[in-house]
């Protein structure tokens, strides 16, 4: 898979662009890709959102509001020699007033549309806390006060997790 430039330069106003290779005619594929997303307003981007992945849009939806604007950049790297492929995913950027900072790792299994020892670490930094929760959904939960916040996250799964899962 090949993109060379993948580009829609007004989505309701936002503006997504993609590009990378990923060769999987090899025991194990490898390569990578890289998608930006620059988007004062999240409304037009949630409505292309619900229909690829429903239930994802739905869950983000109630922080829609504190999420613009929005200038997201993703890599996906998948390298290594079979078994042992590695595939990473990175993002960074901001939602709002919102930093975001993840990255995962896993090894993946492309005959068996597995991935396992998987690993996450993000951070999310706020100079509003109150923003940060109702981005979360956890504003009906949690309580802050006014000022700044920072959630980390670091999670791991040493469970084989199939790809279809993920995606749909």
């Amino acid at each position: 898979m090949q993109i060379d430039r993948l580009a829609v330069a007004d989505l309701g106003g936002a503006a997504f662009s993609a590009s990378g290779r990923i060769v999987t005619a090899a025991p194990s594929p490898q390569g990578n890709m890289r998608v930006d997303l620059d988007a004062p307003d999240m409304a037009p981007v949630m409505a292309v959102l619900a229909r690829l992945a429903p239930a994802t849009a739905q869950a983000l939806g109630r922080g829609v509001s504190v999420m613009a604007p929005a200038k997201l950049h993703a890599r996906f790297t998948i390298d290594g020699a079979a078994p042992a492929t590695v595939a990473k995913l990175g993002i960074d950027g901001s939602l709002g007033k919102v930093r975001v900072t993840l990255n995962g790792q896993a090894n993946a299994d492309a005959a068996a549309y597995t991935l396992g020892d998987l690993t996450v670490d993000g951070k999310l930094e706020a100079t509003d806390g109150k923003a940060l929760m109702v981005m979360l959904g956890l504003d009906r939960f949690v309580s802050v006060d006014a000022g700044p916040a920072t959630l980390m996250l670091n999670a791991a799964a040493r469970r084989a997790v199939k790809f279809r899962s993920i995606v749909g």
